[in-house]
């Protein structure tokens, strides 16, 4: 599936690239088949700037020691998403959000340990299990029609009741 979306915009893009550079007056070759349907991918699609590189790290390299050394990432921003043409496209410079250094196992250790921790706090809350074992009986409780559920309510007060009264 990702190789057939690639080939289409791939043949999309080189389609582009042909109407840019073709010359006025010339006759157009036949349109590509899938061109109005990816029509939604010409803001996204341009000519990459071919520029020395060299020349230009000499000029940035002065200009980039008072900035911030982040990568910069271009993202096309234009007022209409349907446009073609990517002469009034203009461009958002972001930083590039690093990938997280850290490595799966330590990543894996530490959600483990924040699950342990989570745990000793239910645990400080109610050292007993009382709470686990009211709502172990919700689900029983669920299935029984109301009258009989009230019935279990009362039974189960009357029991505390006892135990709480008679121990006192």
């Amino acid at each position: 599936m990702q190789v057939k979306w690639k080939s289409l915009r791939d043949n999309f893009a080189r389609q582009i690239r042909l109407q840019e550079n073709m010359k006025p007056g010339s006759v157009p070759g036949k349109k590509y088949i899938y061109m109005d349907q990816l029509s939604f991918l010409g803001p996204y699609v341009h000519r990459r700037e071919s520029r020395s590189l060299l020349s230009e790290d000499s000029k940035d390299s002065n200009d980039s020691s008072n900035e911030d050394s982040k990568p910069l990432a271009a993202i096309a921003l234009s007022s209409d998403p349907m446009e073609v043409s990517t002469s009034q496209t203009q461009f958002h410079f972001v930083p590039i959000q690093p990938k997280s250094q850290e490595p799966p196992l330590k990543k894996v250790a530490r959600c483990l340990d924040e699950l342990v921790n989570m745990q000793k706090d239910d645990k400080l809350d109610d050292p007993l299990g009382n709470k686990k074992f009211l709502l172990s009986l919700l689900p029983f409780m669920k299935k029984l029609p109301d009258d009989v559920n009230l019935e279990v309510r009362l039974q189960l007060m009357s029991v505390l009741e006892t135990y709480t009264h008679g121990k006192n």
